[in-house]
């Protein structure tokens, strides 16, 4: 039976398209995107499938929970407003650039072909499901680090960041300049809040975007909080100077440190120690929850510090500047603050930029790979 009901119209009224061609067509065309979308990122999707597989099969060995939900909640209501913010920025922006004859007419046009264009979402889906994944296997694995290799680096990295700064510990040398209770109480509050949305919005922007670069970003943000937050972390399992006198004998070089910051917690804002208390009730309790988990080396505040600098870098030069300002915020606030040794963060550095090297090595290498295959695509298009 044909899909098409012939009905006779009245002159110079157009018979609508076949209901069914039409929806044979848009199924065509979600297909070939999300085989499109597959083939694009596939390195991309790997890499998480394998981090979480990898994950389970830690998890079930050391008979610890894993779960995969933590993140999920708290990215949904930071991507929506995100996204509204994004929404609004962008109305207003192209509004007075564009000054439409017709405003509503042109916006929706404009939205529907920009940022709800559905390329664009079908691109974004792999980053958005798996990402918040991949952040509570981080977690989870995170909570695990002392009972696959119980804490016993501290020490040695007590003694390596007295030698490479001169005989000192390293937050004897930033008491005289910081330790004032402002100064102080803004270096905690900077170190906390504004570096969790900021990583968050850069994730939330290459979820979305179509730009090139995301998928470098992407692939160097999951094997950062892999091989350095997890594999790195484990090898050198270190609690970090806030806990060093819990669980070290001897005398505890960061005692005064640590009792200047939480006498300064009574009667100012400082967010570092209420997160640090947060985190050694968990390890005592052994909870598995946000956040929770406790490890030193190397620092992933740092790493994903310096992200923000690779991915930001070809953007305009106040970015550059505000980046690399932030980049150094945490590097000071992680060692004053109490959350890591100075050595921490310059592993990190270390780390991160290795990993954003091989990843940009690695993607060109298979755009090169892919491009034959792509041009004779483009020209079998040309010549249907």
């Amino acid at each position: 039976m044909s899909d098409t009901v012939h009905i006779q119209s009245a002159p110079g009224i157009p018979l609508a398209q076949p209901a069914r061609p039409r929806i044979r067509r848009i199924l065509a065309w979600v297909a070939d995107t999300a085989v499109e979308v597959l083939r694009d990122q596939s390195w991309f999707i790997a890499v998480v499938l394998i981090y979480l597989l990898g994950g389970f099969a830690v998890g079930w060995f050391y008979g610890q929970d894993v779960r995969l939900g933590m993140y999920s909640d708290v990215h949904m209501v930071l991507y929506a407003n995100f996204a509204l913010f994004w929404i609004v920025f962008h109305i207003v922006w192209t509004l007075a650039k564009n000054r439409p004859e017709h405003p509503i007419r042109f916006l929706l046009t404009d939205l529907a072909t920009g940022l709800f264009a559905p390329r664009r979402l079908m691109s974004a889906l792999p980053a958005f499901v798996l990402i918040p994944l991949a952040l509570s296997m981080t977690t989870s694995i995170k909570r695990m680090i002392p009972l696959i290799v119980p804490f016993q680096w501290d020490p040695t990295l007590v003694g390596i960041d007295q030698m490479l700064h001169g005989g000192y510990h390293p937050w004897e040398l930033l008491q005289p300049i910081l330790g004032y209770p402002l100064v102080a109480s803004a270096i905690s509050n900077a170190y906390a809040l504004p570096w969790y949305v900021l990583i968050l919005f850069l994730q939330f922007w290459h979820t979305f975007t179509l730009d090139q670069r995301r998928m470098r970003f992407l692939v160097t943000y999951v094997l950062c909080w892999a091989l350095l937050g997890n594999v790195l972390a484990t090898l050198l399992s270190s609690a970090g100077p806030a806990y060093y006198g819990y669980l070290f004998d001897g005398p505890d070089p960061y005692a005064p440190l640590m009792g200047f910051l939480g006498s300064l917690a009574e009667v100012l804002p400082m967010p570092s120690i209420s997160a640090q208390n947060y985190l050694w009730e968990n390890y005592q309790e052994d909870f598995l929850g946000l956040g929770s988990g406790i490890s030193a080396m190397p620092s992933l505040h740092i790493s994903m510090g310096l992200l923000v600098v690779l991915s930001t870098w070809h953007l305009h030069k106040a970015i550059r500047v505000a980046s690399v300002t932030f980049l150094a915020i945490l590097m000071i606030g992680s060692v004053y603050l109490g959350w890591h040794y100075a050595v921490d963060g310059y592993v990190a550095l270390i780390g991160t930029a290795v990993i954003w090297w091989a990843v940009g090595r690695a993607l060109a290498w298979r755009a090169r790979r892919r491009a034959p295959d792509r041009a004779v695509a483009e020209l079998v298009t040309k010549r249907t």
